[in-house]
């Protein structure tokens, strides 16, 4: 009789990822998305819809997405889909700022930091508020 082998299967991490978006008018008008909850890839991909709807709706490329509490549970690959494929797919152009506003700079932002920066887009890691929203309107 063959010898049975237990085989451990990975689940997909769940999204529980919950945002809210928001038009900020300054200088240089920005989208501010506030995300909670488990980033997914699909999770992210609907964060990042809505932010490029209401960027169209005032006419700008800037972005500060809040990630003090979420996490981000996405793969390699997947960064490098929504970096290379996803952000202009919803009409986010090379070219536009996105401030990435964490408690704590992980690796996977910085990661995610590197190949969106690969992929033609200004993205940036700030620990303070301030800080993200002078680089935005600079």
């Amino acid at each position: 009789m063959p010898e049975a082998h237990a085989v451990k299967v990975l689940a997909e991490p769940r999204d529980t990822c919950q945002f809210r978006v928001s038009v900020v008018k300054r200088k240089q008008p920005y989208v501010c998305v506030r995300i909670e909850g488990s980033m997914t890839k699909a999770g992210t991909i609907r964060f990042l819809s809505a932010a490029a709807r209401h960027a169209r709706q005032i006419d700008t490329h800037r972005f500060l997405l809040d990630l003090r509490d979420a996490q981000n549970v996405t793969s390699t690959l997947d960064d490098y889909e929504i970096a290379y494929r996803e952000l202009e797919n919803l009409g986010i152009w090379r070219g536009s700022k996105l401030a990435l506003f964490t408690r704590s700079k992980s690796a996977t932002d910085s990661f995610f930091q590197v190949v969106a920066y690969n992929a033609g887009y200004l993205c940036e890691i700030f620990s303070e508020e301030a800080a993200a929203v002078k680089w935005l309107q600079d």
